[in-house]
């Protein structure tokens, strides 16, 4: 989740940050080419020389062109919740800047008019100002937007680590908890398990054998007290039929003794 949260924050931030601060200072960068332009143009108006008027309108119209076209790169970027409102204004004050005065003191300079073109100057001058001051809001909430997606991340990558950490503790415990739990369970009860088998291979059958449990240790338990049963039975018998044995063979040769007396 971190990881996907990371890789999301920060291509937000790349696209506030890199993408569409480069389309907007592109469209305001030619902007203001265009409008170095067209004053060069009024002034070849004005004192006639040997550079033409016409191909640079010509330039300052594609300049134009240009702005309006990364700007319309700049709108097609997904709009973070606070530059929704920055954005609509950045818009309205572009269109008039480009539509309204740039283009009619275009066209007033193709007409060789420069009267009008310089007193359209001071509108396009206040246009000009009112874009600026839009831009400047539109970076200011582009960069609160970015200074929340920051401390959010800041807040993620402190969770994990925090969730890191207890993920190690909690992980150390259940491994310290597992090994007392096998030595416990597992290790200990076989190590008795060879003391018994020690016991009954040197003879010892009266060693009681404790019951552990259902489960597969437990089972072994119950069936090495079986066994231990079973051998203790048979070594039983076989005392008794050595002692059988014994007094049969003690009145054999009793009698074997009185025969030969006789």
């Amino acid at each position: 989740f971190a990881n996907h949260y990371s890789r999301q924050a920060f291509g937000t931030l790349n696209q506030i940050n890199v993408e569409q601060a480069q389309a907007l200072n592109h469209a305001y960068v030619d902007i203001l080419r265009a409008r170095v332009e067209l004053n060069r143009a009024a002034q070849l108006i004005r004192k006639p020389s040997f550079d033409r008027p016409g191909p640079v309108i010509e330039r300052a119209e594609v300049l134009m062109s240009s702005a309006k076209e990364a700007f319309q790169h700049f709108l097609a970027f997904p709009a973070q919740p606070s530059q929704v409102e920055p954005i609509e204004t950045l818009e309205n004050h572009f269109q008039s800047l480009l539509n309204t005065g740039l283009s009619l003191q275009l066209m007033v300079l193709k007409e060789d008019d420069v009267g009008a073109y310089d007193s359209g100057q001071s509108r396009v001058s206040d246009m000009s100002k009112a874009f600026m001051e839009s831009a400047d809001a539109f970076f200011a909430a582009s960069e609160q937007s970015g200074n929340g997606l920051a401390a959010q991340f800041e807040r993620i990558s402190n969770w994990m680590n925090t969730a890191m950490g207890s993920v190690v503790a909690i992980t150390l415990l259940l491994v310290l908890i597992t090994v007392w739990g096998v030595t416990v369970n597992v290790i200990r009860p076989l190590r008795r398990l060879i003391e018994h088998f020690r016991q009954m291979a040197a003879g010892d059958l009266s060693q009681p054998i404790e019951t552990k449990g259902d489960n597969e240790i437990g089972q072994l338990y119950s069936e090495l007290a079986q066994m231990q049963q079973s051998l203790a039975t048979t070594v039983g018998r076989v005392r008794e039929s050595s002692a059988t044995i014994l007094d049969s063979a003690q009145r054999t040769s009793e009698g074997n003794q009185e025969l030969s007396s006789r």
